[in-house]
């Protein structure tokens, strides 16, 4: 494996563990060893801690042969997006940083009420919600359920999130909801054949991440959650690969 293709599947794969996170997956001792390595401090703390685990996808998950293919740590330039030091890493932290540049909108600027949900509460908003007929600024009532790519009625089309609130059984925005993604992705991700050359592989994982991450929030702090982490890691690996 090239230098460039490593580059291409550390960008794609950096923020893997923006998913884990949500679903709660066990950290092993190794990748909460990893804390003030990678991670970022703000305000006297660690933060970004997503990075941990994408640190435990790479040391649990990805396939050992391809990383043994490669010229360099794909793993390692995935985690270090947020404490970059290499030029390698520095080009995915910068791809990065204009990827979310690009698509971040602040709450401010927008004036919703949607800064109580946390990270897993929170779920995709529709790009159609910025379509406004009139001159008032309406609210945000339409959100998509926690599931995987299906173009069912009942999957593909937004719901009113009152209605979510309230059907609890059909809610999968928490972290149930995620864990059992999650659990679909891991298993498919990990049928993938390794030994396919990189092309292959490469169009096998990108689809299989917008079947999976196409309804998760790219980023809801203090941000309007309106962008796929989907489209943000394809973003990304798209700038990095021209950066490199």
């Amino acid at each position: 494996m090239s230098e460039r293709e490593a580059v291409i599947l550390g960008a794609l794969l950096h923020d893997i563990g923006k998913f884990m996170q949500r679903a709660e997956v066990p950290l092993s001792e190794q990748s909460k060893g990893m804390e003030n390595i990678i991670c970022p401090v703000y305000k006297g703390i660690y933060s970004h801690k997503h990075v941990l685990w994408t640190n435990e996808f790479f040391e649990k998950y990805f396939p050992s042969d391809l990383l043994k293919r490669s010229r360099v740590d794909i793993g390692n330039l995935a985690c270090y997006h947020h404490r970059p030091e290499t030029p390698l890493q520095w080009i995915i932290a910068e791809a990065d940083r204009l990827s979310s540049g690009m698509d971040r909108k602040s709450f401010e600027e927008y004036e919703i009420s949607v800064q109580n949900e946390d990270f897993i509460s929170s779920r995709l908003i529709p790009i159609f919600e910025e379509v406004e007929l009139t001159e008032e600024k309406g609210e945000y009532r339409y959100r998509y359920d926690i599931t995987e790519l299906n173009f069912a009625e009942d999957k593909i089309f937004p719901r009113l999130k009152s209605e979510m609130e309230t059907d609890e059984k059909k809610s999968k925005g928490s972290k149930e909801g995620y864990q059992q993604l999650w659990s679909k992705f891991k298993d498919e991700f990990l049928r993938i054949p390794s030994y396919m050359n990189f092309n292959l592989y490469l169009s096998a994982l990108v689809s299989l991440l917008e079947k999976f991450t196409w309804c998760i929030p790219s980023s809801s702090y203090k941000t309007m959650p309106d962008i796929p982490l989907y489209d943000h890691l394809i973003s990304t690996t798209a700038i990095a690969t021209a950066l490199y």
